[in-house]
């Protein structure tokens, strides 16, 4: 039994440890990818207003 128990610890820390690697690589991607630009509306509306006003439809 006690090899047993062994190893479950065994198991926990190499779990801890994958934890511990990869918690700061998703911090640093969800920090990285919070930088996106937006349009403004002025600018979404005059797009939509000249996809609308093309009298080719691309298919």
């Amino acid at each position: 039994m006690d090899k047993l128990q062994y190893d479950s610890f065994y198991k926990f820390l190499v779990s801890l440890g994958m934890l511990l690697i990869t918690l700061p690589v998703l911090a640093y991607l969800y920090i990285l990818n919070t930088n996106y630009k937006l349009i403004s509306q002025n600018d979404y509306d005059n797009l939509i207003r000249n996809f609308n006003s093309k009298d080719e439809l691309i298919i």
